[in-house]
C-alpha cells in the first residue's frame, strides 16, 4: 500500500466512503491563495518559509512560460 501523506490523512474517510479520490486526467488544479496578517504581529518562521516556497514556485512557473 502506497502511503503518501495526503492519503494517510484521508485514509479513514476514504474507507468509510465519505470522500472519493478524483483523478483530474492531466487538468491543472489552481487556487488563489491570500495572505492576511496583523501588521503589529511578527511573521512566524513557518509563514516565512511558506512565502519563500510560493515565491520559488512562481519563479519556476514564470521561467517555464518564457
Amino acid at each position: 500500500m502506497n502511503l503518501n501523506p495526503p492519503r494517510i490523512c484521508a485514509r479513514d474517510q476514504l474507507a468509510l466512503g465519505r470522500i472519493r479520490r478524483l483523478h483530474p486526467g492531466g487538468a491543472a488544479i489552481q487556487r488563489t491563495l491570500y495572505r492576511i496578517r496583523l501588521p503589529e504581529r511578527p511573521i512566524s518562521p513557518a509563514a516565512l518559509a511558506f512565502e519563500a516556497l510560493i515565491a520559488d514556485a512562481q519563479a519556476m512557473s514564470d521561467e517555464l512560460k518564457t
